[in-house]
C-alpha cells in the first residue's frame, strides 16, 4: 500500500491465510481486524449505504472524506454573516461551508425581498404622477400655494 504496509493473502485448497506487515509495528497479529478497520461502510456494504437513512449516509460519506477547514480560508466571509452563525471550525468543513452558505442565502434573500418592496412602492409612486404637466408647468405649481397649506 501507499504507507507501506504489505498484505499478503496466501491461498491453497486446505486454506488461506492473511498476513498483514506494518513498516512501523511489524506483523500485525489480527489481520482480519486491521483490514476491516480500513475499509469504510460504502466500499464494504454499498447496499447497506444505499438503504440508509439519508443523515447516516451523509455521515458515512463524511466519515470517508475527512475534511477540515481553518479560519483563514473563510476569511473571505462578510463578518456580519459570521455574527449571526455559530461557526465550530471542529466539524467537518462541507459542514461548516452549508451553515455558511445558509447564512448568505439568507442574506441575499432578504436583500432581494427589500429590493421587490422598494420597486413595488416606486411603481406605485410613478402611477400617481400624471403623464403630463399641468398648464403653465411643475415650475407654476411649486410656486402656487395649496389651498391647504394657508
Amino acid at each position: 500500500m501507499d504507507d507501506g504496509v504489505e498484505i499478503k493473502r496466501t491461498v491453497t485448497p486446505e486454506k488461506s491465510n492473511t498476513t498483514v506487515k506494518h513498516p512501523t509495528f511489524g506483523k500485525i497479529s489480527k489481520p482480519g481486524e486491521y483490514l476491516k478497520n480500513l475499509a469504510d461502510a460504502l466500499s464494504v456494504n454499498p447496499v447497506e449505504f444505499l438503504t440508509a437513512k439519508p443523515k447516516d449516509r451523509v455521515d458515512t460519506l463524511l466519515s470517508a472524506i475527512p475534511m477540515r477547514i481553518e479560519a483563514s480560508q473563510i476569511s473571505f466571509v462578510p463578518a456580519d454573516a459570521l455574527k449571526s452563525v455559530q461557526v465550530n471550525l471542529d466539524n467537518h468543513a462541507m459542514i461548516v461551508l452549508e451553515a455558511l452558505r445558509r447564512v448568505m442565502y439568507d442574506a441575499r434573500t432578504g436583500v432581494n425581498r427589500s429590493l421587490k418592496d422598494k420597486q413595488a412602492t416606486a411603481r406605485q409612486l410613478s402611477e400617481t404622477i400624471p403623464a403630463a404637466p399641468p398648464a403653465g408647468g411643475w415650475k407654476s405649481q411649486l410656486d402656487t400655494p395649496s389651498p391647504n397649506m394657508s
